[in-house]
């Protein structure tokens, strides 16, 4: 039975679930920005597309399938630069010169 369990089998696709038609007005609303629905800042996250699916078309995806989702339709999956707004550029400057090579060296 070990090897049984490992025998090929074709792993078939589930067909989108959005029509065409959703995916063009999907598109559309992507293009409002994130803002435009409650989400604080304009950028779109997998998570904040798929609740959109789910708010606008009812239809429920999973993260990955949300991706496949934007490919098909132009989008790309970005990771946003995250960064403190009360970030002080010249003391991360300062530190990474002055302090981080005497951290790395008592490693």
């Amino acid at each position: 039975k070990g090897l049984e369990a490992l025998r090929y089998r074709k792993i078939t696709k589930n067909p989108c679930r959005l029509s065409q038609e959703q995916k063009d007005e999907l598109r559309k609303l992507l293009a409002l920005g994130a803002e435009h629905f409650g989400y604080p800042g304009a950028i779109w996250t997998l998570s904040r597309v798929r609740d959109l699916i789910l708010r606008k078309f009812g239809i429920s995806y999973c993260i990955s399938n949300v991706a496949v989702i934007l490919k098909k339709i132009g989008w790309t999956c970005q990771k946003p630069v995250v960064r403190a707004t009360q970030r002080d550029e010249e003391a991360s400057k300062k530190w990474l010169q002055e302090k981080w090579p005497e951290i790395k060296k008592s490693r």
